[in-house]
């Protein structure tokens, strides 16, 4: 019946519909009886028919019938890849542009082409098609020649974790509809009846992540919430998130940055006390700052001070014992590693060894020297503090006349 209504309006008015594949198409995400076999195979309409797909894409987003967006992350998948694929063509680890301007088209061309829509289809199942491509574009703005953990790689260049950043994207987008209040705005309306009816679903789990922004921002900025907001968000209360004032549902680009980081410090705490460790890095959306006409030589070598499995001798050695006989440094007073070069190696001047000793002392982030072969990623912590930054920056140019730059394996 909706078919002949469509066909006869369209030849009313004189309207031509292009029914080819692609063009125009339908899709099923189920039946009231939950039986798929109970979809048609196609319609017509007129002479033309109509094909039943298992996936189609509506703006730019690939929905499938079960709505997993495993086909569309795959295609995200693919498109990055061949993005990098272009940016790689000017840069490599040793020459090219530099770490501030891969980071930077990084966040343009990838980050926002994975989070266009990114609140509808990333899920725990379909982002893992996405991370491959991620990981590769992430390690190769490091430098990195061996695989580096993709959290210590985050750290280092200050880029948020996906699942976090699409975390943070979402609460924004929710907010919205209470910072524009629009009866009419069907979302509105989908948010009130879930939460009404007690069920969890996907959308009440996005709105709990909304009340825990919420409960969080209550503790920074107590003055703009009411004493109702108070109530309705230490208890918790979902169906009265509609209720919710203006200014408490308010955000600025600060407060997102600050509720990112704490979300992400948490994420990090929790891997590192798994892994036994008793501290965890401190994490920072500040991106590194180095100073002008440094070589990118230089940077990957300085980025490769806060991971462990960096091409110093004490790594190679143990990646490969036989062709890496030594694990000594130059100056033969210690294995070399990151710490060494800080702050033991007597072929780095005998001063900057001295200061970068006592600002460690000074700013005691982390007991570093207890923490092994880990000690590496919690220097992340210092990389944000600009004395420590600089004072490595020039140590490292002493040492690039003797430190590898690149090897064959």
């Amino acid at each position: 019946m909706t078919c002949d209504a469509i066909y006869k309006w369209s030849i009313t008015w004189r309207m031509i519909i292009n029914c080819d594949p692609g063009k125009t198409e339908l899709i099923g995400f189920g039946t009231a009886e939950n039986d798929a076999k109970l979809l048609p195979v196609s319609f017509h309409l007129g002479s033309n028919k109509i094909l039943f797909v298992e996936k189609t894409k509506v703006l730019g987003l690939i929905m499938d019938r079960k709505l997993t967006y495993i086909d569309h992350a795959k295609d995200i998948n693919r498109k990055i890849l061949g993005r990098w694929a272009t940016i790689c063509k000017y840069t490599n680890r040793n020459w090219g542009f530099r770490q501030h301007v891969i980071v930077r088209l990084i966040e343009v061309l990838i980050y926002s082409r994975i989070h266009f829509a990114g609140t509808v289809w990333i899920n725990n199942r379909s982002i893992k098609e996405v991370e491959s491509a991620w990981y590769r574009t992430i390690k190769a703005a490091l430098g990195a020649v061996f695989n580096v953990r993709m959290s210590t790689a985050e750290m280092i260049l200050g880029v948020l974790p996906l699942t976090i950043s699409n975390k943070v994207n979402s609460v924004k987008h929710l907010l919205k509809l209470n910072i524009f209040p629009d009866i009419e705005d069907p979302l509105k309306k989908l948010i009130d009846a879930q939460t009404q009816s007690g069920n969890y679903s996907p959308l009440t789990g996005k709105i709990k992540d909304v009340f825990q922004f919420l409960l969080w921002k209550s503790s920074i900025h107590p003055e703009h919430f009411t004493k109702e907001d108070q109530n309705i968000i230490n208890n918790h209360d979902l169906e009265k998130f509609s209720s919710l004032s203006t200014k408490g549902c308010s955000y600025s680009k600060l407060v997102m940055k600050h509720y990112s980081e704490q979300l992400w410090q948490s994420s990090i705490n929790s891997q590192y006390q798994l892994e036994g460790y008793t501290e965890a890095p401190t994490v920072s959306t500040t991106k590194l700052k180095f100073p002008p006409k440094t070589t990118r030589q230089l940077e990957t070598l300085f980025l490769s001070l806060f991971y462990p499995n960096n091409i110093m001798n004490e790594f190679l050695h143990r990646f490969n014992s036989s062709k890496f006989d030594s694990p000594l440094c130059e100056c033969g007073r210690g294995e070399q590693n990151s710490l060494h070069l800080l702050i033991f190696c007597h072929d780095i001047k005998l001063n900057k060894r001295n200061s970068m000793s006592e600002l460690l002392k000074r700013h005691p982030f982390h007991n570093i020297f207890n923490q092994g072969y880990g000690g590496n990623s919690m220097l992340i912590s210092w990389s944000r503090l600009r004395e420590f930054f600089d004072l490595a920056v020039e140590i490292t140019r002493d040492a690039e006349e003797f430190l590898r730059t690149e090897i064959k394996l």
